[in-house]
Parts: structure tokens; sequence; C-alpha cells
């Protein structure tokens, strides 16, 4: 009986760390992905206008390599596959210029991601800059004449991006490996005790694939063993009451079985919550609107959804520091929590950018919708003795032209005209 209550805590905590691996690997699915949609939106941007100016690109691409660390850098790459423009310059002199054809491994990726016209990821490679990383190749193509007008490239260290987006937790050791090759790791003093109960995870995004094993450190081991199985199953013993030693083990049983549902429960919520803002985080609010998508055509209802974004977060950081933008992030998300209704969703999308998803509201109602938001954050504002801006695309779904249009179809409508708002705002400035 003994080695079975035993047996049941290793389960346990052999769960709580598989729980755990599978968390990471949310982690960084959800940052990189966060990241790479920047470099789709510049792209895109590029598209609809036929190119972006240098000065506006540079600036585009300053407030992406400010709010979402683990940058090394974002680049223009003509086609013909020479690096062009580069932000920021100062470290990566030496891609200026450099024709990433050059090598066989690059030249097939940049190859790939223009003929198939998709998002692609490269191996870990070493950097022209010093130390390992990949690259993010986003092609362009022109609306007017879709002809290629080359990438969008961005640049990551792989330790810096990984030390940006994982929680720090010092009860587990990890390593990440490309294929045969560890990437990154954490680890210090390993117990070989510990190995026992290790768990593995993988991510894929892009093409690219990174193995993740994680196992506990004998610390940690040693805080999630109860010393109850242990108390009662001596006092059962010296009774020997078998009956209550039979009665024990079938509750320990249930409780130990809820404690892994709640410990689960729990992993799970914070893979869908937003750390900052306390909204859910990309992953969730794209299930949510998965799901209301799947609904509506069930139930042939309508809903609208609406891409926003903090006006002027780049000014904010420049003039105030990180910390006042984070303010200002989380007063934006305050004021769509406030005007959200019981079954609206707010999720944070990713940088400042927020998507809300608002069932039965059509585009009449998007206005007076509009309105409650930015009375909010003024209310928020005044609080924060500060003054927000943002800007908002919305798009409504069963009011298109394209009746079954797609969740990233609804979505690029959205941000398009987010995009539309914000350039308004730019030319009204000047």
């Amino acid at each position: 009986m003994r080695n079975s209550v035993i047996t049941s805590e290793t389960e346990l905590i052999r769960n709580q760390v598989q729980a755990h691996s599978n968390l990471i690997a949310s982690e960084i699915d959800l940052g990189i992905k966060s990241r790479i949609h920047s470099l789709e939106r510049m792209a895109q941007r590029w598209m609809i206008r036929g190119c972006t100016p240098y000065q506006e690109w540079q600036k585009d691409a300053q407030s992406y390599w400010q709010d979402q660390p683990g940058f090394q850098a974002i680049e223009w790459v003509n086609s013909s596959f020479h690096v062009t423009w580069i932000e920021p310059l100062a470290g990566n002199e030496a891609a200026q210029g450099l024709d990433l054809a050059f090598e066989e491994r690059r030249r097939t990726a940049l190859e790939n991601a223009r003929d198939g016209r998709m998002v692609t990821v490269s191996r870990t490679i070493e950097l022209v800059q010093g130390g390992k990383g990949f690259l993010v190749y986003v092609p362009i193509f022109l609306s007017s004449n879709a002809s290629f007008d080359g990438f969008i490239l961005g640049v990551y260290v792989v330790e810096d991006i990984l030390i940006e987006l994982l929680s720090e937790d010092t009860g587990f050791h990890l390593a990440i490996y490309d294929e045969d090759t560890k990437i990154f790791f954490v680890e210090e003093g390993v117990e070989d005790n510990s190995l026992l109960l290790s768990a593995d995870s993988k991510v894929d995004f892009f093409g690219l694939s990174w193995d993740i094993r994680v196992h506990p450190t004998q610390d940690w081991v040693n805080q999630q063993r109860s010393l109850l199985p242990n108390t009662l199953l001596m006092a059962g013993i010296i009774g020997s009451a078998l009956l209550a030693i039979a009665y024990f083990f079938t509750f320990q049983s249930k409780f130990l079985g809820q404690a892994l549902q709640n410990s689960l429960e729990k992993v799970e919520s914070l893979a869908r919550t937003d750390a900052l803002t306390g909204l859910l985080n990309r992953r969730g609010i794209l299930e949510n609107l998965e799901g209301e998508l799947s609904r509506d055509k069930r139930q042939h209802s309508l809903f609208s959804i609406v891409m926003l974004d903090l006006d002027g977060l780049k000014m904010i950081n420049d003039r105030f520091g990180h910390n006042a933008g984070d303010i200002a992030i989380k007063a934006v998300a305050k004021a769509l929590n406030k005007t959200k209704r019981d079954y609206d969703w707010i999720g944070r999308y990713g940088g400042d950018e927020f998507l809300g998803i608002f069932p039965n509201v059509s585009k009449l109602e998007i206005p007076k919708l509009e309105r409650r938001i930015e009375e909010q954050l003024k209310k928020i504002g005044l609080e924060n003795d500060q003054a927000y801006s943002i800007s908002m695309g919305w798009a409504t779904y069963k009011e298109s032209s394209n009746k079954d249009e797609s969740m990233l179809e609804l979505i690029e409508r959205a941000d398009k005209q987010l995009y539309l708002k914000k350039r308004k705002k730019i030319i009204s400035a000047r």
C-alpha cells in the first residue's frame, strides 16, 4: 500500500511536470507568433500601398523592435535577396548590403518563401551579427500587379527571445533543441533522480519545430511530496485498521485526482491569459473568435470585431519609460473591460494591439460602441493624469460581400480599416 501511495504521488508530480512543459511550449508559440504577426502587418501595409516610404517603415520597425523584445533587427530585403534597410543599424552593420543567398540553406529558405508566398522560418543559424538566431521571412507581393518586391525580415537571437518569453522558474531545468542541436538551456546541478520525472513537449511554427525537455529540481520534487499519506499509513498499520487504510487510499486517490485536475485547469487558464493585462491572450481570443464563427454559421446571426491599438506607444516609451508604456496598455485593457458586456470577449492580440468580439452588434451600432470605449479610456486617462489615444478598425460578419469569410479574412478586413484610420490620423497631424 505504501508503494501505491508513492506511485500515485509520483504520477501526480510527473503530470505537473508535463503540464509545465506544455506551458513553456505555449509561451514560446504565442510569443513568437505574435512577433511574426507584426512583420506580416508591415508586409501587408507595403503590399496595399505599393511601397512604404523609408521614414514611415523605420518608425514602424522601431516601434515593433522596442515594444517586442527579442528582435536583433527588422530588415527589408529587396527582390534580389540583398539586405537594404535595417532597424536598428547600430550593432547590425555587418548585415548592411548582405547578399542572403550567399549560403545554400538561406537561399533555399528565401526561394521557398518567395515561390510559396508564405511566411518561412529558418533553422537556427550563426548570425552575421554574432550568436545563434533564426530568421523570419515574410514575402511581399504588390497588390497592383502581384510582382515580388522582397521580404520583411525579422532577425531573432535565440537566447534573447527565449529569456524574454519564458516565465522565470527556479524549480525546473530546461533544454530546448532544434533537431539534435541544443539551442537553449537552464541547467544547474542536474540530479539523476529528477531525470526520471522529465517531460517533453514540442512547439511548431511556420515549418520550424523545437523540442522541449523539462525536469524538476530535487527541491521542487520534495516540496510536492505530501507527508499526509505516510502519516496515515503508519497509523493504519499500528491500529491494524485495514478498512480505514482502504478508505484512506480511496479518498487519497480522489484527492490526488482532483488536485491534478485543478492543476491542469490552472495551467490551461494561464496559457490563455495575458500576464500584463489579465485579458485573454492571442491564443485565447482566437479560440473564442473561431467558436463565434462556428456558432453564427449555424444560427445565421451576426457579430462585429474590432482591431484596436494604442496611438503613440513609442512616444510614451521614449519620453516616460517602458513602465509608462505598460500602464498605457493596461489602461486600454481596463477601458475595453469596462465597456464589454458579459458575453463579449476582449483579448490582447500582441504588443499594443487588442481584438474584441461583440456578438449581435451590427454595423449601425458600432459608432455608439466606439464612443463608449473612448469615453471609458478618457476617464481612466484622467485617473492616470495622462491622455490616451486609440485607433479602431471594425468588421461585421455577415455584412460583407463574402458571407463565408474565414477567421483570418475577417481579421484582415478589420486590420485594413485600422490601418486606414491610423494613416488618416498621420496625414491630419502633418
